[in-house]
């Protein structure tokens, strides 16, 4: 019988039947994101929508997790989050308290998520008044571009970081933050732009996530940002107002 078993468990043979699996667990999550994150779900087209779920897929399975219910959390968290969610340095403390980061932040495997859960929903109410209205983030990016960059350095970023998120501020330990800020540049190291360009998109990193410029959800923010065809001001305007529409998308009115 054994023999029988190798000749057809193989790579090949197994492979349909892993496929179909896979395509059957995409299936239910975009379902249930579809379902539950309205109406950002309902921005991003199911190709984009496949390839954030496969990520997160892999990623979760990468950590220990096996199971569809746990896949399907992971995935809701990674949902708000961002799905690069495990290397953001804003979301260590959470990660933290959730022992999925132990000594000197290291990653450890799990199998579920629950202690993660709690974290994203007690995260979900400190950053409530700070998302409240997108306008609340517009103006800070307004006022960026305005008022310019006069004094290069972490201290600027970090009071515009304040100014644009008061309560999620709170929450980040400083030096978790400057991480944070050296992440954020060097995900988007490889766009020609300049320092004022750079504070704006960190500012929206703590919105979309640390890897937002790869985000399978967001594919038109590299391609507005990065487009090899304009130069840097009609760039900047171009990602100004695909941002926005987002933003107007997301709430149904002008933002």
């Amino acid at each position: 019988m054994s023999i029988l078993i190798d000749d057809f468990a193989n790579a090949d043979t197994l492979r349909p039947f892993v496929d179909g699996r896979l395509r059957a667990y995409e299936d239910k999550a975009v379902a249930l994101l579809r379902k539950h994150f309205q109406p950002a779900a309902g921005i991003a087209d199911d190709t984009d929508l496949r390839r954030f779920v496969s990520l997160c897929h892999d990623r979760a399975k990468a950590r220990g997790i096996v199971s569809e219910k746990e896949l399907l959390h992971y995935l809701t968290i990674a949902f708000r989050w961002g799905a690069g969610f495990e290397e953001d340095p804003q979301y260590r403390p959470y990660l933290r308290r959730a022992m999925w980061l132990v000594e000197e932040d290291r990653a450890v495997t799990l199998s579920d998520t629950a202690l993660l859960r709690e974290e994203a929903a007690h995260w979900d109410a400190v950053i409530a008044d700070d998302l409240a209205s997108p306008a609340h983030i517009r103006d800070g990016l307004f006022n960026l571009y305005r008022r310019g960059v006069p004094d290069p350095g972490y201290a600027h970023v970090l009071r515009l970081l304040q100014r644009v998120y008061p309560q999620r501020f709170q929450t980040v330990p400083e030096a978790d933050w400057i991480a944070f800020c050296d992440d954020v540049n060097a995900r988007i190291s490889d766009i020609p732009l300049e320092v004022v360009d750079i504070y704006c998109c960190i500012v929206l990193a703590v919105y979309f996530g640390a890897d937002f410029i790869n985000d399978p959800r967001f594919p038109w923010m590299r391609a507005t940002l990065a487009s090899g065809t304009r130069n840097l001001e009609e760039r900047r305007i171009a990602f100004g107002e695909a941002v926005l529409g987002y933003y107007q998308r997301l709430t149904g009115a002008q933002a």
